[in-house]
């Protein structure tokens, strides 16, 4: 219930350490993903699926490497539409 300033600075310095590492990023990501369609989110799976968990983890942690795993070349326009939204969004 103390929302002092020391006690905020606090919960700042937790939450952006232990809770939402990397949240720009991750949505980022989020925004990507809402992009694909029903079938490259499909392949996205079966990619992750195939790669297993320690590739999934190093992307997870930002590994250029393994998140080039998951992307293909066919995925040109998808990030295309991605960054087009982006400079919209920035230049409004």
């Amino acid at each position: 219930r103390d929302i002092s300033g020391s006690n905020m600075s606090v919960y700042d310095t937790l939450w952006h350490r232990d809770v939402a590492p990397k949240a720009e990023r991750r949505l980022l990501m989020t925004r990507l993903l809402y992009l694909a369609s029903n079938e490259r989110y499909d392949r996205l799976l079966s990619d992750m699926n195939d790669l297993g968990m320690g590739t999934l983890a190093d992307a997870n942690e930002g590994s250029p490497l393994a998140i080039a795993r998951l992307i293909h070349l066919d995925d040109a326009p998808l990030f295309g539409q991605f960054l087009r939204d982006r400079v919209a969004e920035r230049l409004a």
